[in-house]
């Protein structure tokens, strides 16, 4: 079944919902309303009917509810998901069409999408221990109890402490670590 096959099954006698829900104006009765698409002033009349069908004499166009979105400038992703259709399931049978040079680019074009998001979350959580690191590094060096200090200068790293004994208060850490 095609997704425009979908969308009409599944929009049938729901078509001044869905026209609503993408911002079309749609009469709750059969009225005479200004066009959504030309914008002629008491032109447009709706049928309630399961097509959504419409006419407009300043357009002299009958439409359906699907035809009606479109030219309004609605995308058949937007019809579909306010119709309540699942594009995912027709977007695989469309990649079974594919070529297979086209199916490769894709799933490269994945890896990418996914390494990269990999390789921002690795940024994040470096960038959290950085800060923890500044924290300890931060009280070590102002910190007067002896103790305390000793106990914060072993939950460092040896890189960390040799980082500490080039600046501020290099006695107390060698004394500490010898």
């Amino acid at each position: 079944m095609s997704i425009i096959a979908e969308i009409q099954t599944a929009a049938s006698g729901k078509w001044p919902a869905v026209l609503r829900a993408l911002g079309v104006d749609v009469p709750e009765k059969q009225a005479h309303i200004p066009c959504p698409v030309c914008g002629g002033k008491d032109r447009f009349h709706f049928k309630h009917d399961d097509v959504g069908s419409s006419y407009c004499r300043g357009c002299n166009k009958w439409r359906d509810g699907l035809q009606l979105a479109r030219d309004c400038g609605h995308d058949i992703r937007d019809i579909a998901h306010c119709a309540g259709v699942e594009l995912k399931r027709q977007q695989h049978r469309n990649a079974a069409r594919l070529p297979a040079a086209t199916q490769t680019l894709l799933r490269a074009k994945e890896m990418v999408s996914r390494r990269q998001e990999t390789i921002r979350q690795r940024e994040r959580e470096t960038a959290e221990i950085r800060a923890e690191r500044e924290t300890w590094i931060y009280l070590v060096m102002n910190a007067s109890d002896k103790e305390l200090c000793e106990l914060l200068l072993l939950s460092l790293t040896e890189a960390d402490a040799k980082k500490m004994m080039t600046t501020g208060r290099a006695a107390i850490i060698r004394f500490l670590l010898a």
